[in-house]
């Protein structure tokens, strides 16, 4: 009887820890506006500067695993135009989710697709913060 009071406590605590895991507060209910929101956060101060966003049209080009595991970790962009910011790469490599980083998968962004992308930066590496719509794909006709 015992063990099985215990199985709800163990699921409840599972979904607590699943829900505070990523939590963050999205701005915006879609790229541009997520994009702008973030913008007035910097400029007024609310972010620092480190959070600037580097914008860029990209096809994304092929997955990258650069460390051991079942999903890929990076993704290596084509960018066809720098929307915001400077960048002198035609080039770049941006990191995704490695299981416990809060970032989307790279996966999400199919290979051969266009997007915009606004990409933060830390630490000399590129990423997509999970936190908004810090990405939109670009339909071709």
């Amino acid at each position: 009887m015992k063990k099985l009071l215990l199985l709800p406590v163990f699921t409840a605590l599972l979904f607590v820890e699943s829900s505070l895991a990523c939590s963050c507060a999205n701005l915006g209910e879609n790229f541009f506006e997520t994009v702008s929101l973030h913008n007035i956060k910097v400029q007024s101060g609310e972010y620092p500067k480190s959070l600037e966003l580097t914008v860029v049209s990209a096809e994304v080009d092929k997955y990258l695993q650069l460390r051991s595991g079942p999903e890929p970790t990076e993704m290596l962009l084509n960018i066809s135009g720098v929307v915001q910011g400077s960048l002198d790469e035609n080039t770049l490599i941006v990191q995704g989710d490695n299981g416990f980083s809060c970032m989307p998968y790279v996966t999400a962004f199919p290979i051969g697709k266009k997007f915009l992308f606004a990409l933060n930066k830390y630490e000399n590496k590129f990423y997509i913060s999970s936190c908004g719509y810090y990405s939109t794909e670009i339909q071709s006709k």
